[in-house]
C-alpha cells in the first residue's frame, strides 16, 4: 500500500504574479531530485525502516498545483504508525522541507514556491511496492530545472 500526502502550493514569477494555468502545467510531473525531497531519510529511524519513500513530486489538480509525498508500506502498519507518520509528514511542510521558500529555475525564469499551512492525506492507494528505495532517473521534459531553498541563494 501507498501512503499520498498533498501539500497545495501557491507559485508566482519572479514579479510576486500568481502563474497562469497553462504555465502552472509546465510544472505538474517536476519531480524534486534534492536530498530534502526524500522525507525518510530525516526520519526516526524505526520510522523509517518500515517505508520506502519517493521524491516530492508536483501533481496538477484541476487547475491547482500540489507537492505529493509517497511512502510505501514494506508491510502494513497499524493506524496509531500511520497517525505518526501522517504527524512527521505535516511537520515536515511546516517546519522542515517546506517552511522556506523554495525557487525554481525554468531556463530564464524564476518561479517562487510557497507550502500552505495543512496536508491532505494519507490517502491509501493500492500501487505495487518498490523492492528498493526507487533510484532517481534523468530528468524530463524539465531538464533545465534546478532547485534550492531560497535562502541558499541569498
Amino acid at each position: 500500500m501507498r501512503l499520498d500526502y498533498f501539500c497545495q502550493l501557491t507559485v508566482t514569477d519572479s514579479k510576486g504574479v500568481p502563474l497562469t494555468f497553462k504555465a502552472l502545467k509546465r510544472l505538474d510531473g517536476f519531480v524534486d531530485k534534492t536530498e530534502a525531497a526524500d522525507f525518510t531519510i530525516h526520519m526516526d529511524e524505526d520510522m523509517a525502516e518500515q517505508l520506502i519513500g519517493e521524491p516530492i513530486r508536483f501533481v496538477l489538480r484541476e487547475e491547482t498545483l500540489f507537492a505529493r509525498v509517497s511512502l510505501h508500506e514494506k508491510t502494513p502498519l497499524p493506524d496509531d504508525a500511520i497517525k505518526e507518520i501522517t504527524e512527521y509528514v505535516l511537520g515536515q511542510f511546516l517546519d522542515g522541507y517546506g517552511e522556506d521558500r523554495i525557487d525554481i529555475r525554468k531556463l530564464r525564469k524564476t518561479y517562487y514556491v510557497d507550502f500552505a499551512d495543512s496536508v491532505e492525506g494519507p490517502i491509501k492507494v493500492a500501487a505495487k511496492r518498490p523492492k528498493k528505495k526507487p533510484k532517481r532517473k534523468s530528468p524530463t521534459k524539465l531538464f533545465a530545472i534546478s532547485i534550492m531553498p531560497l535562502w541558499k541563494a541569498i
